[in-house]
């Protein structure tokens, strides 16, 4: 028999600030290997809070130590192996029911976690008696407020807005990038203006005084980090909204585009339904009651089959550079090398309008994100079943 025991101080507070995805995760992590490798006895899981909560003057809230313990009656871990366990890729031969113990790649997933958490994780065990991993997250705000539930926003269709008035500034270098956007928003009553770089955009801004700017991040000279900061500079523009284009879903990116400050951000390729939920953040609008005809938009569909000609460049990026990285992975998969790894995936699928690219990107992505080894792994596998599709689609 099995028992699952947890331990709740009554210090504990209601209500922390916390990255609740990196939390769960962690916790997921170890108790899985608690579980994975108790037969019998107990896995037993004990919060507490260590030192004391800080209260400044000022009325601002408090701060706690989080401290976590999780602790089983299993076969326990040879001494030689209890620092290689945080280790990627140490393969421990503990046979326990016909299984290794594993690669550690879990925990050293969780160790990057609490490192990442400003945190410490450490490990006692004794052979056929048990393990006890301890996590201690430091400085861990307290939440004094009720929290807040989301209302959930409502999109209205594109071809019922329109805005009062505002004036666009599209920056982008790469032309049909530019039209797809003027295209969208023809007919909603804003004026669009286009530049291709930065410099002219700082120019045609002087002239124009927009009220909201869409900008690549990623141009030649004046790119869009760079522009935020010279808008942000100019004091006579400090009531311009400035919306950050990407066609990056790193999170590292998105980070940096919110540590810039950008009023919002968008991912390429844009919906029209994600660019007006967008817009009417930051502009006024009315819903006109009667849909109005607009003119396709003069992009290919994100999900058609590449031409014949983009096929074979297409292929040959999949089996030359793109190939050479995925092989490396063979080996080992460090989690943002390989969420990198389908990042480039993802813009070539943007590039090339090629729809299972596009999802193949989409899921090896997400699972990098879930920290969801087993799944990032599954996908990686059938990373040639794409070139070979692809192929058949020549004949």
């Amino acid at each position: 028999m099995l028992t699952f025991i947890v331990s709740i101080s009554p210090d504990v507070p209601e209500r922390i600030k916390i990255d609740g995805t990196r939390m769960r995760q962690i916790l997921i992590n170890i108790l899985d290997n608690a579980f994975k490798f108790t037969n019998k006895g107990f896995v037993k899981m004990t919060l507490t809070v260590t030192g004391e909560s800080v209260n400044h003057k000022g009325g601002s809230p408090a701060y706690i130590d989080l401290f976590f313990e999780i602790e089983d009656s299993g076969i326990g871990i040879p001494r030689k192996f209890r620092e290689a366990i945080f280790e990627p890729f140490e393969q421990i031969n503990i046979a326990y029911k016909n299984k290794p113990l594993g690669t550690g790649l879990g925990l050293t997933i969780t160790k990057k976690l609490v490192d990442m958490m400003h945190g410490e994780i450490t490990v006692t065990s004794h052979m056929n008696k048990g393990s006890k991993f301890t996590v201690i997250l430091p400085h861990i705000e307290v939440s004094k407020s009720e929290p807040k539930v989301a209302k959930e926003q409502i999109i209205p269709d594109g071809s019922l807005i329109h805005f009062d008035q505002g004036t666009i500034l599209i920056v982008d270098d790469v032309e049909d990038d530019r039209l797809y956007l003027t295209s969208v928003l023809k007919d909603t009553g804003l004026r669009i203006f286009e530049a291709a770089n930065g410099l002219d955009a700082l120019q045609l801004i002087k002239e124009i005084h927009p009220d909201l700017i869409l900008t690549d991040i990623r141009m030649p000279g004046i790119d869009g980090y760079e522009l935020l900061r010279k808008i942000k500079s100019n004091p006579g523009l400090g009531s311009t909204h400035v919306v950050a284009i990407t066609a990056l879903a790193m999170k590292s990116d998105l980070k940096t585009m919110d540590d810039a400050r950008f009023d919002g951000t968008l991912i390429k390729p844009i919906h029209p339904e994600t660019l007006y939920s967008e817009l009417i953040r930051h502009l006024p609008y009315s819903i006109t009651g009667q849909k109005k005809k607009r003119q396709p938009v003069p992009v290919r569909d994100y999900l058609e089959m590449p031409s014949i000609e983009e096929r074979s460049r297409l292929i040959g990026l999949l089996e030359g550079e793109i190939n050479v990285i995925w092989m490396g992975f063979k080996e080992q998969q460090p989690l943002e090398e390989v969420e990198e790894f389908g990042v480039r995936i993802k813009a070539l699928a943007h590039q090339y309008h090629y729809g299972d690219l596009a999802r193949y990107s989409d899921k090896l992505i997400d699972a990098c994100w879930r920290f969801d080894v087993d799944d990032m792994l599954r996908i990686l596998e059938k990373y040639p079943t794409l070139i070979t599709d692809l192929r058949k689609s020549e004949k």
